[in-house]
Formats: structure tokens, C-alpha cells, sequence
């Protein structure tokens, strides 16, 4: 034993050698100096006898300050009934450990402190002062604070439990999950929170973790149920936290009731069961997580020899192996898309039948990873209509060639025989003008009025027809000549060709001729449509004392229309589609000559060229006719 000196420093109760004493003395003294505790001694009436550094820098004061003074001054007023049990507890010899209080430093601050108390004994063992250990737990209690308020912040409910499964901390949100209030749930087993047919196997799972703590979620893979005050269940999801303190191992549970993200899952599955196509959901590595009857109907297989497989066992043999590279590029950079555009895929049956399917691909974030969902189509019957309008193509396309070749041969046939019957034609036509022509000149003093009127008819009749005969040779070359592109200025070509039909005709037209763009075209062929275009214009305006031919060009929705517009007799609207037929006229031949072609083999022109052509008028008004060419071979100055 030893006693305490007036000094306030530990003296050895006994004496020994006189060098083991002193050594020994010092070596205490070094100790209790060198403690990052406070090491305190007070006698039984609370007055301080020994105040060691650490002391005096937990509390502020000094040595010479404390020393001969009741440790009483360093008790708030709320503590002084605890400090007076204290040393009740002392004088009947007792030890108090580890005792959690607070006490106040000389600038007026409190500090928390952890205090162990012994009671000092003399040479007859009777209790003659206290020698206590106090230990700074300020930033311990502060650090233990902020975790309260952590914990009691969290979103999800929070349960913190001691190795012997004891609640020892809950937050507002387990009082709201639970309907428990913290009062009720402290001190008392985790197992109240547990379902009772779950209860019985959950010591063993707390103390399987104990043994191997680690951050992880609970159940993993399985369905887990919390128990309400109330006696209700309700599903949760539960995350482990190994904490470590100096009151041993503790685990805190993280909480989330996950009752509304069950019912949406529950919704899935119905709407994916509902799904009018085969439906499979596999997760990141390829197994199997969901199916619903359409896939069991496709595959052939009951859904339980489905689920936890991987989903090669639905790829034929011959595309497996790739198949593995291909979900994981996929998982890569997941997006909504169908699989295998531009590829025939294959799904294999549980019979070993191939069957062709189409895929469209869905990535689905959930709680236990990415997943993809796919939408399986049998398409067989697709496939065989497929195959069928192929063939019925191909049959088609063969007909066509067929009917095709015929026409070319038809045309061929037409064309030689145009140009036979036009060639024997025109050799009886040129004898009866030249005998026509005889008569005239060796006997026309001997003919009467009559005689000569009938034999200018013949003569007329004779040349009309060589005309017929010319344009329905020029119309049936038309669609097989061979076009020769170049460039055309359309400002000259209608100025020149509007002389040249205007030379020997009285009255001459006003031409008002408006800027025309340059055209990539056949020349002859766009200079025979300026002439037929001009020429009835010029034909059917010369009714009138002043007629006019109005040649321009317009810009509409981004295409250039050429227009070629008198002020004649016009034509009934009504009418207007039969103008471009072979033989169609509107107007007697004694009213206006012509032959019923030039329009015909205009438009022929034009459909060359890849453009329309078409006209517009009333009685009276004159008329427009208006053609496109096609754009690229519009070329604006």
C-alpha cells in the first residue's frame, strides 16, 4: 500500500532500501507524470491531494491551484448529488469503473470524461482517500454524436444492434417503419422485428456474421420480411455494417421498405405475362431471370427448366459462341434496338427445331443490376409470306422480261412497218401530185372553174398527207432515238424559230419573249417542241387584229415551269386531256389546219426529258401551255 504526502505527491507506505525506494519512487513519479490521463488524488472529504500534467491539461489548472482545494469546484451544480454518491461509494471500499460524467475546466467549459475511482487504504486497510483515473472523452462523445445525428439523418430506417443482438440505437425512420417508438425498441432483441417463422434461424445468421463481419446486404437472392408492431409484414431490403468501439462490435442495419418498388415489380411481371409476345429477361452474365407463357410456348420449355440458365441454351449450336460477345458489347452501351438488324436469327426449341424469330432489345436498370429484357417474335409465317412474294416477284419479273421483249419486238415491227407503208405510201402520193401538177400546167386553159378548184383540193389533199405521213414517222422514232445532250439557249432557239414560222404569214404575232434559262438537252428533239408549241400559238392567236405570244418561265415550289401562251380561240377546260393524244383535235380541220400529232409528239418529247407538260384556257381566252424539264437539266444563267 502507499499514502499520499501533504505535497500532493504518491510516497511509498512502507520504507524500503534506501536505493530501491528512491529508485522506485522516481520511477512512479515518471509514470503518473508521463500519463495522458488525469491521475487525481482527493481524501475523503473531496479536498485534491495530488494533480498530475495531464490533469492540468484536461481541467486547466494547475498544481499549486488544485492541490489542499475540494475537487468540488470542477462539479456543474447538476452534478454535485453524483459526485457525493461517488465518494459514498468509496468510503465502503467499493471501485467505480469506467464511470461517463462531466466536469468543468477553469475557463468555464465542460469537458466529458471517462473515470475510473479506487479507494486509497492505509497500513490497517482502512479507506483513508480516492485515487481516481479520468480519461478526455470529448471528441469521442462528439464523434459519437455526429454518428447520432448521421444516423438519425439517414432517408432509410437505421437499427443499430451488439453482438448479442440487443437494440442499442434506432433512428425516426425505424419508428416509422416499425410503428415502435425508441423507447420501446432499445434494450430489446432484434428478433421482435423479425416475422415469427423467420425468428428462430436469426441468431444463428447474426452470430454466422459476427464471426466474418463485412459491408454486404442481407439475403441475398432471397425475399426478406420485417415485422410491424402491429403484427403486419412488411418486405425489406436490408444493407450489414460491421462497426468496431470500445464497448466491442456492434452492427448497424440500414433499412428500406421496399413495398412499393414489390408492387411495381408485381405489375411488371403481369404486364411482361400479358405481353402477346414471347418475353425473356436475362441479367448482366446471361442467366435467365424471367419468362413469361408466350416464352414457354415458343421454346417448349416450362419456365422452371428456364429460369437460372443461361440464355445460350436458346441459340442454336452453330451461333453460341458468339453469342456471349454480342450481350456483352450490348451491356456495354445498352440502348432500346432491334437484334441482328440485317441478320436472319434463329431461336432453338426444346425439340431441337430451329425457329426463325426477330428480337427487339430492352435495357431495365433494377435493384439487383442491369438486366435486359428481349421481345421474341416467332416470325415463320412471316418468313414463308416472304418467301412466297419472292417468288411471285421473280415470276413477275420474268413476265415482265417477257411482255417487255415483246413490246420492243411489237415496236421494232411497228416501226419498220410505219416506215414501209409511209415510203410505199408517198410514192403514189408524189403521182398524184405530179399528174395533179401535168393537168394543171398542160390542160388547165381547157378546164372550167370548177375543174381547177377540184384539182387544187387534189393537190391539197396530196401534201396534207405527206405531212401526216412525215409526223407519225418522227412520233414512232421518237421513243427509240438515241438522245445527244448539249447545251440549248432557249432565248435564241425561241427568237429564231418564231422568225423562221413567221416569215410568209400576215398578220405576225407580238412576241413577247421574257428571260429563259440555258437546258441541258437534244437539241432537235426541244427544237421540234419549241416549233409545235410556237406553232400553235401562232395558229390559233392570227384570229385576232392584234395577236400576241407570250413566251417566259415561272418558279414555283423550287421547280422552273416554261409557259407558251396566246391569245386565240381557246378550248373548253373539259377537253384539256385530249389535246395530247395521236389524231385528237378540238377545232375542224377547216377552221385550223393541222394533223392531230404535233401535240402528241410534244409531250412525247418532254417525258423524255423527265419532265410534264400540260395546258390551261377557256373559250375566248386564248390558252397557256406550260412543260417541265427535269432540274438538273435547267441550268439558270
Amino acid at each position: 500500500m502507499s499514502h499520499l504526502s501533504s505535497h500532493g505527491t504518491i510516497a511509498p507506505a512502507q520504507p524500503f532500501q534506501a536505493v530501491s525506494a528512491e529508485v522506485a519512487l522516481w520511477r512512479y513519479a515518471a509514470l503518473v507524470e508521463s500519463s495522458e490521463d488525469a491521475i487525481i488524488t482527493k481524501d475523503l472529504e473531496g479536498v485534491v491531494t495530488s494533480w498530475n500534467g495531464a490533469a492540468e491539461r484536461i481541467f486547466g489548472y494547475s498544481a499549486n491551484e488544485m492541490v489542499g482545494k475540494p475537487f468540488s469546484m470542477l462539479i456543474p451544480a447538476d452534478r454535485e448529488e453524483e459526485e457525493l454518491q461517488i465518494l459514498g461509494c468509496i468510503r465502503r471500499g467499493e471501485v467505480v469503473s469506467h464511470h461517463e460524467t462531466v466536469r468543468q475546466r477553469k475557463d468555464g467549459t465542460l469537458v466529458d470524461i471517462s473515470v475510473t475511482i479506487s479507494p486509497v487504504k492505509d497500513e490497517a486497510g482502512r479507506v483513508i482517500g480516492a485515487a481516481k483515473i479520468a480519461h478526455d472523452v470529448t471528441e469521442r462523445k462528439r464523434s459519437e454524436e455526429r454518428f447520432r445525428l448521421v444516423v438519425e439523418a439517414a432517408p432509410n430506417a437505421m437499427v443499430m444492434v451488439d453482438a448479442s443482438g440487443k437494440i442499442t440505437l434506432v433512428n425516426s425512420q425505424a419508428e416509422q417503419l416499425f410503428g415502435y417508438s425508441r423507447q420501446e425498441l432499445l434494450g430489446q432483441q432484434m428478433e421482435m422485428l423479425v416475422p415469427e417463422r423467420f425468428r428462430s434461424g436469426h441468431p444463428g445468421h447474426r452470430a454466422g456474421f459476427m464471426a466474418a463481419p463485412s459491408v454486404r446486404s442481407m439475403g441475398a437472392g432471397r425475399d426478406l420480411f420485417g415485422l410491424k408492431k402491429g403484427g403486419q409484414e412488411v418486405p425489406i431490403e436490408i444493407g450489414l455494417n460491421p462497426i468496431h468501439t470500445r464497448e466491442g462490435a456492434f452492427v448497424l442495419a440500414s433499412i428500406i421498405d421496399i413495398t412499393e418498388r414489390k408492387r411495381s415489380e408485381e405489375r411488371f411481371r403481369l404486364a411482361v405475362e400479358a405481353a402477346p409476345n414471347a418475353m425473356v429477361m436475362v441479367d448482366a452474365e446471361g442467366k435467365i431471370t424471367m419468362v413469361n407463357s408466350q416464352a414457354e410456348n415458343l421454346f417448349g420449355y416450362p419456365r422452371q427448366e428456364l429460369l437460372g440458365q443461361r440464355m445460350e441454351m436458346l441459340v442454336p449450336e452453330r451461333f453460341r459462341s458468339g453469342h456471349p460477345g454480342h450481350r456483352a458489347k450490348f451491356m456495354a452501351a445498352p440502348s432500346v434496338r432491334s437484334m441482328g438488324a440485317g441478320r436472319d436469327l434463329f431461336g432453338l426449341k426444346k425439340d431441337g427445331h430451329e425457329v426463325p424469330i426477330e428480337i427487339g432489345l430492352n435495357p431495365i436498370d433494377t435493384s439487383q443490376g442491369r438486366h435486359v429484357l428481349a421481345s421474341i417474335i416467332d416470325i415463320t409465317e412471316r418468313k414463308a409470306a416472304e418467301d412466297k412474294i419472292r417468288q411471285l416477284n421473280a415470276e413477275l419479273e420474268s413476265r415482265v422480261r417477257e411482255r417487255t421483249a415483246q413490246l420492243e419486238t411489237a415496236v421494232q415491227e411497228l416501226e419498220a412497218f410505219s416506215y414501209s407503208v409511209s415510203h410505199d405510201l408517198r410514192a403514189p402520193l408524189r403521182g398524184i401530185d405530179g399528174f395533179a401538177r401535168i393537168v394543171m400546167e398542160d390542160y388547165g386553159d381547157k378546164l372550167d372553174r370548177e375543174g381547177k378548184r377540184l384539182l387544187d383540193i387534189v393537190c391539197g389533199e396530196a401534201k396534207r398527207m405527206g405531212k401526216l405521213i412525215d409526223d407519225l414517222l418522227n412520233f414512232s422514232r421518237l421513243s427509240r432515238q438515241t438522245m445527244q445532250t448539249s447545251m440549248v439557249d432557249m432565248n435564241s432557239l425561241v427568237l429564231s424559230t418564231f422568225l423562221e414560222l413567221t416569215r410568209d404569214r400576215e398578220p405576225v404575232p407580238r412576241l413577247e419573249l421574257k428571260p429563259l434559262p440555258k437546258v441541258r438537252g437534244d437539241q432537235p428533239m426541244i427544237k421540234q417542241l419549241v416549233v409545235n408549241l410556237l406553232s400553235n400559238a401562232i395558229k390559233f392567236s392570227g384570229i385576232r387584229e392584234e395577236p400576241v405570244v407570250e413566251v417566259g418561265k415561272v418558279q414555283e415550289a423550287g421547280e422552273t415551269i416554261f409557259y407558251v401562251k396566246d391569245n386565240g380561240v381557246g378550248f373548253d377546260p373539259q377537253y384539256a386531256h385530249k389535246l395530247f393524244g395521236v389524231f385528237q383535235r378540238l377545232h375542224s380541220e377547216d377552221e385550223f389546219e393541222g394533223t392531230g400529232v404535233g401535240l402528241a409528239l410534244s409531250r412525247r418529247i418532254v417525258t423524255r426529258h423527265g419532265g410534264r407538260i400540260w395546258a390551261e384556257s377557256a373559250p375566248g381566252q386564248g390558252a397557256t401551255f406550260r412543260f417541265t424539264l427535269s432540274e438538273p437539266t435547267v441550268l439558270m444563267p
